[in-house]
């Protein structure tokens, strides 16, 4: 076993092998780790056995302290945090997904009925029997509440158009490791960190221009406000950093 791990790392270390073999590489090592991951479900299995512990117990608690109301509560989001948990990575990748990011709001509509109650009373004068009739009105407010249908956006064009650049960097970062006659591990290691802080930037970026609501009910508008400001703080970096390099210079 020992002798195999030392011929994989002699592949990608020695100048045996060009570029394109060493990338072919990686790819065949990284669709093997997935394949059988996924065929003997290593990752699956654990972590279903993982939260199936976690609920049991929370379950044994929420018997044990069933007269608790206030444990109760928190247990209870425990165990829905637990069940609806997802990893950082399925986190991100749930940013390029074709879900609606607007919820549709409920919308109280208020309804005033009037009602007139005819009310008859019966009067005497002397051998004259009369009959008034009193009108009383009652008004009914009823309130309805309706779901509005408006346009919402989609998660994945929404992320796309905030971070379309940060996108196509992270998309290219791994690729530069292999691009060296010699795999230089201090670039791979700041080709990782790199890539953590641009996943962050990106996650924040359509986050804030998620709070942008939907412009005149029409998503498309938003897509092309977000790539306006995305190419706006592009220009802006990198101004920023030309100004700091023109006085490093000086």
């Amino acid at each position: 076993m020992m002798d195999i791990f030392r011929e994989i790392i002699r592949f990608f270390t020695t100048k045996e092998f060009s570029f394109t073999s060493k990338l072919f590489g990686v790819i065949f090592v990284i669709l093997t780790i997935f394949l059988i991951d996924n065929l003997l479900g290593f990752s699956f299995y654990y972590s279903n056995n993982q939260k199936i512990e976690q609920l049991t117990t929370i379950e044994n608690l929420k018997d044990k302290c069933a007269d608790n109301e206030g444990l109760l509560i928190v247990l209870n989001g425990i165990e829905e945090k637990t069940i609806n948990r997802k990893n950082v990575f399925e986190n991100f990748f749930d940013l390029f997904n074709r879900d609606e990011i607007d919820l549709k709001q409920p919308e109280i509509i208020v309804r005033v009925d009037t009602i007139y109650i005819e009310i008859k009373d019966t009067i005497i004068i002397g051998d004259t029997i009369q009959i008034i009739p009193k009108i009383t009105e009652i008004q009914n407010e009823i309130r309805e509440s309706i779901v509005t249908y408006k346009k919402s956006r989609s998660q994945l064009w929404h992320t796309i158009s905030s971070s379309f650049f940060l996108i196509m960097m992270m998309l290219s970062l791994p690729i530069l490791p292999f691009t060296q006659k010699k795999i230089d591990w201090d670039l791979v290691l700041g080709v990782i960190v790199l890539m953590v802080i641009i996943a962050g930037f990106i996650w924040l970026n359509q986050h804030l221009l998620g709070l942008i609501p939907v412009i005149l009910d029409r998503p498309w508008i938003n897509y092309i406000l977000n790539f306006i400001i995305h190419i706006f703080l592009l220009l802006l970096f990198i101004g920023f950093i030309t100004l700091i390099s023109q006085k490093k210079g000086k």
